[in-house]
Order: structure tokens, then C-alpha cells, then sequence
């Protein structure tokens, strides 16, 4: 019961987000206690801050995927999200190439993300 509670008290944290942000929120509270109880694996929302962080500084597709340790169907999958939410945009360079960016919302979210995270690390 103690994830609600702290939960609650994030409540000025979740306010300025839509319900797949604070489900996402949400995923990380089950994912955390997950991981202080001993499993290795890494949740939803820990691939999705390490894809946010990798954007902070406009990366490729493959980068992002090797950097962060992600299948391509995993990477597809997130980058997919990610777009479509508007977390990060898809720039394409003069020279040819594509580079994903971090967006002012995406941007928002890493830092209540971290947060987040902060909080729950007594």
C-alpha cells in the first residue's frame, strides 16, 4: 500500500499530464518496486527515460538502439510512442541523414520522470 501513498503525494506532479502520462508514471512506481525486489530487468518506463535522455542531445535511429540496449522491434516500438505522443520529433539534417530530437513536452516529462524517481529513492 505504500506505492499509493507516494503515489498521492506526487499528485502535483501528475496534474499537468493526460492519463497515458500518468499511467506511464505509474508503470514506473510498479517497475521501481519491481527492481528494489531483486529482478534485473529493465521496465516501460526506464527504456523510455533512456530513449528521452539519448534525444537530449539528437540522435540517430541506431544510436538510440545501441545506446540503449534495444532490439529494433523494441526501438520501432518506442520510437513509434514516442512520436505520436509528441515526446520527441523526427529531424531530417541537410545532409540526408534523420536525427530524433527531445521536445519541450518530452523535455517536461524526463524532468518529472527524474523527479519521480528522486522521490522514491529514501
Amino acid at each position: 500500500m505504500e506505492q499509493f501513498s507516494l503515489a498521492n503525494g506526487l499528485h502535483k506532479i501528475l496534474v499537468s499530464f493526460n492519463n497515458v502520462l500518468i499511467y506511464t508514471l505509474f508503470c514506473f512506481l510498479v517497475c521501481w518496486n519491481e527492481l528494489s525486489m531483486g529482478r534485473h530487468r529493465r521496465g516501460r518506463v526506464q527504456i523510455l527515460t533512456d530513449v528521452l535522455t539519448l534525444c537530449l542531445r539528437g540522435v540517430k535511429a541506431t544510436h538510440i538502439m545501441y545506446q540503449a540496449n534495444l532490439s529494433y522491434s523494441t526501438l520501432r516500438k518506442y520510437l513509434s510512442a514516442t512520436l505520436r505522443q509528441g515526446l520527441v520529433i523526427r529531424v531530417c539534417k541537410d545532409d540526408g541523414s534523420v536525427v530524433y530530437c527531445i521536445t519541450d513536452k518530452g523535455r517536461l516529462l524526463l524532468d518529472r520522470l527524474k523527479e519521480v524517481k528522486y522521490v522514491l529513492e529514501f
